[in-house]
């Protein structure tokens, strides 16, 4: 691949950047907005559920504009808002643990056959085989 053929990495507009870290929500909305389709995907892959995919993005944005003046362009603002992102679904990861279990997810741990209340429905019964009838059809 010639080096000509490799995208060149463009850094943040500099006129929008300088309006966002002095308070501009428009300006932070056009920087990031070329963005939010790929952080929403890389969201969803790693919580695996598109609800907590759009919170976690939210969550980024939200973190993204509290720091934005951290943002030293080193690297591509895309970059930046991956790592936040990352930080934030594995934070959503590590408390989804935490969490205690519901009423509703233990509730087929009660229905067991030993100490059967009478809510537990009835155990299927299997036909019975005339006398004399072997298991094995093979069989004479």
């Amino acid at each position: 691949m010639p080096v000509s053929a490799i995208p060149t990495v463009v850094p943040a507009e500099p006129e929008l950047l300088n309006a966002a870290r002095s308070g501009d929500g428009v300006a932070f909305q056009r920087l990031v907005a070329p963005h939010l389709r790929a952080l929403h995907v890389h969201c969803y892959r790693m919580l695996g559920s598109y609800h907590d995919a759009e919170e976690a993005l939210q969550e980024t944005l939200l973190r993204a504009w509290r720091a934005l003046d951290g943002y030293e362009g080193r690297a591509p603002l895309l970059h930046w808002l991956y790592r936040i992102a990352t930080t934030t679904c594995l934070k959503a990861l590590a408390g989804r643990a935490r969490l205690p279990a519901t009423v509703d997810e233990v509730d087929h741990l009660r229905r067991t056959r030993i100490g059967c209340s009478t809510s537990c429905p009835p155990r299927p019964t299997r036909p019975r085989r005339p006398n004399g009838a072997s298991r094995c059809r093979w069989r004479s």
